[in-house]
């Protein structure tokens, strides 16, 4: 009796973490999915405006490759060998195969949307697009690890691991308030839109 009690606990332990772990990782990406891409992804395909771009547009591009190429130098500064430098040069050609990429969609889907002032591109451009493309993946996977480490630590963990601990602050934050700036930019936009119509 006692056996089966401790197996049906332990049971409920492993599937309780792996919930856990389930919604870490499909939490924040459905919540920038919902709240951050698809206010923009609709704006465009609904009022489908011209595609045009801007100078700050080509400003944001410039620092939406270099944030990625500044952290990939610091790898092949930090590890020498050969393997590293190998992963160094196939993380620099994903970079610039990605990260323009990644900038070209969300500035078409902008002017599509018609986000046309400068301020609100430039803002997403350069911290919602770094935000999402280059903070989510790693906030998630250091959700994982905080929420191991808590269980196994509890909040001494935040005390033992400091940096990754404001990081991880600093991203969620950031993805939380991209997830409300984005709707409120597009109904900005739409709002400026229908004033030019009836004037």
């Amino acid at each position: 009796m006692w056996e089966q009690s401790e197996i049906a606990m332990r049971l409920v332990e492993v599937v309780s973490t792996l919930l856990g772990i389930l919604l870490l990782l499909v939490g924040p990406l459905m919540w920038t999915v919902h709240r951050i891409l698809r206010p923009v992804d609709r704006a465009a395909r609904e009022r489908n405006l011209p595609f045009r771009f801007s100078l700050g547009d080509f400003l944001c591009l410039f620092w939406v490759v270099q944030l990625p190429l500044a952290i990939v130098y610091q790898i092949k500064d930090d590890v020498p060998g050969d393997e590293t430098h190998q992963f160094y040069w196939i993380l620099t050609a994903a970079v610039w195969a990605v990260a323009p990429l990644a900038w070209f969609t969300v500035a078409r889907a902008l002017s599509k949307a018609g986000v046309s002032a400068g301020l609100h591109r430039m803002i997403f451009l350069g911290v919602v697009l770094p935000t999402v493309y280059y903070g989510l993946f790693p906030f998630i996977g250091m959700s994982i690890a905080v929420s191991v480490g808590l269980s196994e630590h509890g909040l001494q963990y935040f005390l033992e691991n400091k940096f990754m601990s404001s990081l991880w602050f600093v991203l969620g934050g950031s993805l939380i308030a991209c997830g409300f700036y984005s709707p409120w930019m597009i109904r900005r936009a739409g709002d400026a839109a229908s004033d030019e119509t009836r004037s």
